[in-house]
């Protein structure tokens, strides 16, 4: 029989097809549809003889939608097509729509480790491919465009039938080098998908389901920084607010309850709390002996009197003089703030009696749970913070920067997903001359079976790259060694330069769970260590700057805005009658930090088809072609005006000024569009923490992915080995809604 002429990459398994059944099982049925079945090659035929053959020329095909009613097919079929198309998740729900239930969706896309080779775009073989797949991105795709329960996956393989490994990355690979995918059409149930809103109150369960994203990014409270985690598909997205919310009356109550000493020591950060909220009603705590100082500073509106210490130091034996309760008492009433200008931690718990809208004091976060504005300790300070006089102090989890998705206070913990990385490293501590033992707790459960490539590596590193010790562990040896007394034996020579101990993996382990306790530092050999070591930073210095993140997190940190006026290169769009003006920045200065362009193409579409809005793109003239093919892609171009490279610099600030919002990638223009008091969402990707890099205007929002390798701290995108998943994962839609409801409720 002779072998039918279909398309190019098509034909090199549709005889296999066809023998295994694979063709009679998906695609037999009377109505079928082949999309961009010709490809490059005029004289080929849709993939069965029934199928109807769909290109951009075919009548009514707009190349969004096609010409066809609602359940009317009973496959679609996309053989090498999908990777050329801008807007897949409209292609892909389209698809979705013309099928029958019980229809099939056949796919099949150049494999990226077969076909491209390569990390990043752009492709070497084919310059108008627009993704590239593995079959967990092509997976993500659908799970990211097809609603939940819509359809169950058939079949996901990759086909490398007769596929040359002899030939290296530069050449055009021979055989077949292709992912296939084939889901099938169900009918929905009535029920839906259980969402967090929805979950049956159950502690347990919402502490284990809720792990991967309030581990992941820390939950703020209600200082001006806010951070909230809202359910999304693929993954569930931190918003990060930095307006500021907080009343214009303050109250606020300050605690020094240290000795006469400290009072003069943290007499300049009171007055950078007086002069940072100079309309406060300011309270200030001090014991007995410092009443007549406090009421004559002139700095404070009352004194409360609270004695948690002795007057005389020496006769202190540790046990608080006045008890939390009493303190509770003196200091009743609500506060806007509550500070404690201490920088030892033993009036810090005193915070948890106050009742205050916001608390802040310095320490670590996970060691005050309760505190919402939290200033880390100087960290080349009071070595015995880290080490004390016996040198065998734990250090625990909270101590350390750390990539496990699941955290808390005593224990972080990850399922493999996040690899090939240093998952633990910090935290950054001097140490005395002499022979130490770190032990690091490691608990490994459920290796079910040995995976060649997995490894662990731990290492104690000083400084920069000097490494003192290390030991990886490879997979035979992995299940055997692991316990809680796997230890580290170094010698230390430098006392003025930190060591940080790091725990490294690489290789996945299905269902295997590795929890990361702490580190054990014990001297084995040496002189003891002294109470205190040389710091960097003065006590009263460590305060001020207590102070000045209080007043940063809590008031406007650039001037009033003056009122908007006329861009300049953009009358135009002042002189339309629709309701909102979006400037949108697609373009930034990373790959890794862009969001990708089809997205931008979606959310252009979005924006003038569903709120009365117009649009400006602005970038420089390098960006010119990316910005015009987002107006022709989005198909709104009549809404839509491209300024690349048409403005000048120094007119940006205008043209930001008069914009009702400004969408952007972490960016130069994130920050300026909010410093100018311009209402700005900047979408990140997981290279940078909003919290770190953020936009910190009044009126600034950021959108980013909660995603397990975040944060990953690459400058390059071909560092990334997800796909860019952080990215990819935000959808349009989810960025539409954030940007429509801000604009709709302002």
């Amino acid at each position: 029989m002779e072998e039918r002429r279909v398309g190019e990459e098509a034909r090199k398994s549709h005889q296999l097809r066809l023998e295994n059944g694979f063709i009679d099982a998906y695609l037999s049925g009377k109505n079928i549809l082949d999309i961009g079945y010709r490809g490059y090659i005029e004289d080929v035929v849709p993939i069965v003889p029934q199928a109807t053959g769909i290109e951009l020329d075919y009548p009514g095909y707009d190349g969004r939608t096609l010409p066809f009613a609602d359940g009317s097919q009973d496959a679609v079929f996309a053989s090498h097509c999908l990777e050329h198309i801008a807007d897949f998740t409209q292609s892909l729900r389209d698809w979705h729509r013309v099928l029958a239930i019980g229809g099939f969706m056949v796919i099949m896309v150049p494999h990226q480790f077969l076909y491209e080779k390569r990390a990043i775009l752009p492709s070497r073989f084919n310059e108008d491919h627009k993704r590239f797949y593995t079959p967990a991105s092509l997976m993500a795709d659908i799970e990211g465009a097809l609603p939940p329960n819509s359809y169950r996956l058939r079949h996901l393989a990759d086909n490398d039938r007769g596929f040359d490994y002899t030939i290296p990355p530069e050449r055009h690979s021979g055989g077949c080098y292709e992912i296939e995918l084939v889901i099938e059409k169900i009918a929905q149930p009535e029920w839906d998908i259980v969402t967090r809103e929805t979950r049956p109150q159950n502690a347990a369960f919402d502490a284990l389901a809720t792990a991967s994203a309030t581990d992941i990014v820390r939950e703020r409270g209600p200082a001006a920084q806010q951070i909230k985690i809202l359910p999304a598909s693929p993954w569930d997205l931190a918003v990060y607010d930095f307006g500021n919310h907080q009343p214009g009356h303050r109250r606020i109550l300050a605690m020094q309850l240290g000795h006469f000493g400290d009072f003069i020591i943290g007499l300049p950060a009171l007055r950078q709390l007086r002069a940072a909220f100079p309309q406060a009603h300011l309270t200030l705590v001090v014991g007995t002996w410092n009443r007549t100082a406090a009421e004559t500073c002139g700095l404070v509106d009352a004194v409360l009197i609270h004695d948690h210490f002795p007057e005389v130091a020496r006769a202190w034996n540790g046990e608080p003089v006045q008890s939390a309760e009493e303190f509770a008492r003196t200091a009743q009433g609500h506060f806007h703030l509550a500070i404690d200008l201490r920088v030892d931690e033993d009036t810090r718990h005193l915070l948890q009696h106050v009742q205050a809208d916001i608390r802040g004091g310095i320490g670590a976060p996970a060691r005050y749970p309760y505190l919402d504005i939290v200033l880390p300790f100087d960290q080349t300070a009071r070595s015995t913070d880290s080490v004390s006089r016996s040198l065998n102090v734990l250090l625990g989890p909270e101590r350390f920067h750390s990539r496990l998705p699941v955290q808390s206070s005593f224990r972080h913990e990850t399922d493999f997903k996040v690899t090939d990385n240093f998952v633990i490293f910090g935290p950054y501590l001097r140490l005395p001359a002499g022979r130490f033992r770190a032990t690091f707790g490691l608990q490994l459960s459920a290796l079910r079976f040995r995976r060649k490539r997995l490894r662990i590596k731990l290492d104690v590193v000083q400084g920069v790259s000097a490494v003192l010790a290390e030991q990886e562990l490879g997979a035979d040896d992995i299940a055997d060694k692991i316990s809680d007394d796997i230890y580290l034996d170094f010698t230390n020579t430098d006392e003025e330069t930190t060591c940080e101990f790091r725990v490294y993996i690489g290789g996945r382990a299905p269902l295997a769970k590795l929890a990361f306790t702490g580190v054990k530092i014990q001297q084995l050999a040496g002189p003891a260590a002294p109470r205190f070591r040389r710091a960097d930073l003065h006590i009263g210095e460590q305060l001020s700057l207590l102070v000045n993140l209080v007043a940063d997190r809590t008031l406007a940190l650039y001037p009033h805005p003056p009122e908007p006026v006329p861009p300049v290169g953009w009358a135009s769009a002042h002189q339309s009658p629709h309701a909102f003006h979006i400037v949108i920045a697609p373009v930034s200065n990373s790959d890794l930090r862009d969001w990708p362009v089809e997205h931008y193409i979606t959310l252009v579409r979005l924006l003038v088809e569903q709120l009365d809005c117009s649009i400006v793109l602005i970038g420089s003239r390098a960006q010119t072609g990316t910005l015009a093919h987002i107006v022709q892609a989005s198909g709104v171009g009549h809404r839509v005006q491209n300024l690349a490279g048409r403005t000048a610099w120094a007119d940006i600030p205008e043209t930001l000024r008069g914009a009702d919002l400004v969408i952007c990638n972490n960016s130069g223009i994130a920050h300026l569009a909010a410093s100018l008091g311009t209402r700005t969402l900047a979408i990140y990707s997981a290279s940078h923490q909003p919290q770190e890099w953020g936009p910190r205007g009044i009126k600034s929002r950021a959108l980013m992915s909660v995603i397990p390798c975040s944060p990953c701290g690459f400058d390059r995108l071909a560092d990334c080995t997800n796909n860019h998943a952080c990215m990819q994962g935000l959808l349009p839609e989810t960025v539409f809604t954030q940007a429509a409801e801000w604009l709709r409720t302002a």
